[in-house]
């Protein structure tokens, strides 16, 4: 493996290196979701998923698409999916090989 890939490797390891966000990540392996359904299926305050969705879009590991705009009573609504199916391979790999360690 040559030094890019290392650095790149490392980059995304130490994205995804909190438990929560690892959880959040875990959640859109199974489908594509809104902050407060992930809360929901988390059991974690919305705020707190909202946070770490922000972080995941900023480093482009999760994309956000509006569903309804925002309007003077309520903020814009955003589903939430995992930005390619690379992501969501390396997760599954991941969680198959630590199973057999």
């Amino acid at each position: 493996m040559d030094e890019v890939s290392v650095q790149k490797l490392y980059k995304y390891y130490e994205t995804i290196n909190d438990f929560n966000r690892l959880r959040i990540l875990v959640c859109l392996t199974k489908g594509d979701y809104t902050k407060e359904e992930i809360a929901t299926i988390l059991n974690m305050k919305p705020i707190v998923v909202y946070t770490h969705l922000n972080y995941l879009v900023a480093k482009k590991i999760v994309s956000a698409y509006v569903i309804k705009e925002e309007t003077e009573d309520a903020d814009a609504e955003c589903i939430y999916v995992l930005t390619n199916r690379e992501i969501k391979k390396i997760l599954i790999s991941d969680a198959k090989h630590i199973n057999k360690i």
